[in-house]
């Protein structure tokens, strides 16, 4: 096509040098083939020279917007690109929101992996440690009373307390709830002196509750005003100074001796019963105590509002106080809280007044919280 071009400016230049040479020469005539052959040579060599001028300056032309592109498609490029720029920048914020959705549920995710390693744990230990239920049923024609009496005594009752149920109903402490009245033991210096009475003492039916208020309020009694006086002495300065009749000191007294040998099963009942025999150290329990005010105390001081803190918090509270405790030990402390709360396993949170409340009123033996 560029040849083609030079080709006709080579024409259009050739003609035009004609029409020079006419209007120099003067004549009219058209210059043909058979005209003067120097002048033809002479138009033919600059022709030729302005031939190469221009093919110069249109090769540099050429080389010079080689890069350039007409404006329309340039526009019509631009327009392309504004529009690929948005859809990539729309792409952009899809996928980091995608990204951050798939960082939350892999969290979520390893959340939910922790959760059942936990419970696959939990089932294992009480796949090991579970036995069969027992046919309670069974013990029905064993109990005085037949059928619907045991059904009234079992019914809506979990294994542990139909056991318990069981053991009253057959073991010694039958016969003593059964009695109206306790035979007293006298006044012989060998019987402890809280224990020294003639007569018949009447039967009160203490619950396991009452009983626990009691023997917590003699620890806190003697924690006030003599706790260097033994257990024995106490008790009987305990009941005198309550009670001025010697039947109502009696009836106290040896009630809660009745409940507490049925209580033994309860960590607390039975270090009181020890302890009120001689056979155990009083220091058990205020060691017991002095922890237990020692973790009460931290909790509170690192609750935020004073009312709640969290699992994880409770824990680090509980190495701080226990640092001789391992891990195993923490964890089945925390799991006792859990089960004293009834707390579910994704719930985090542990209401500390909530926690304590029944500590109020019968401390320790009522948390279950243990410490060796």
């Amino acid at each position: 096509m560029r040849e083609r071009d030079a080709r006709y400016t080579l024409y259009f230049e050739n003609v035009g040098l004609h029409m020079k040479l006419k209007e120099l020469d003067g004549s009219s005539h058209c210059v043909d083939s058979s005209g003067d052959p120097v002048v033809l040579r002479i138009a033919l060599e600059r022709c030729r020279e302005q031939l190469t001028r221009t093919q110069r300056e249109l090769k540099k032309t050429a080389d010079e917007y080689a890069e350039t592109v007409p404006r329309r498609d340039y526009d019509v490029a631009s327009a392309q690109l504004h529009d690929q720029t948005q859809a990539v920048e729309s792409l952009r914020k899809e996928l980091e929101a995608l990204q951050e959705t798939h960082k939350r549920t892999l969290a979520l995710k390893k959340g939910v992996e922790e959760e059942l390693l936990e419970i696959q744990e939990r089932c294992n230990e009480l796949e090991r440690s579970g036995t069969p239920r027992p046919q309670w049923e069974l013990c029905a024609d064993f109990i005085g009373g037949g059928r619907d009496r045991w059904w009234q005594l079992a019914s809506g009752l979990s294994s542990r307390d139909v056991l318990r149920v069981l053991l009253k109903e057959l073991g010694p402490a039958a016969e003593s709830e059964q009695l109206e009245y306790f035979e007293g033991l006298g006044k012989d210096p060998m019987i402890p002196p809280y224990l020294r009475y003639e007569g018949k003492v009447r039967n009160l039916r203490l619950s396991r509750r009452e009983v626990s208020v009691i023997i917590n309020d003699i620890w806190l009694a003697k924690l006030e005003h003599a706790r260097h006086l033994p257990m024995q002495d106490y008790v009987t300065n305990y009941f005198e100074d309550r009670y001025q009749q010697p039947s109502v000191r009696a009836e106290w007294a040896y009630n809660l001796c009745a409940g507490a040998e049925q209580m033994l099963d309860e960590p607390q009942v039975k270090l009181f019963w020890g302890v009120l025999h001689g056979h155990l150290s009083e220091d058990i329990y205020w060691t017991q105590r002095r922890h237990w005010l020692a973790l009460k105390d931290a909790l509170y001081r690192h609750s935020r509002d004073k009312e709640t803190t969290t699992a994880e918090e409770f824990e680090k509270c509980a190495k701080a106080v226990f640092p001789l405790k391992s891990e195993v030990d923490i964890k089945n402390l925390m799991d006792v809280v859990r089960k004293q709360l009834k707390l579910k396993i994704n719930q985090n949170e542990i209401n500390l007044d909530k926690l304590f409340q029944e500590v109020c009123s019968v401390p320790l033996s009522r948390t279950n919280i243990e410490f060796e």
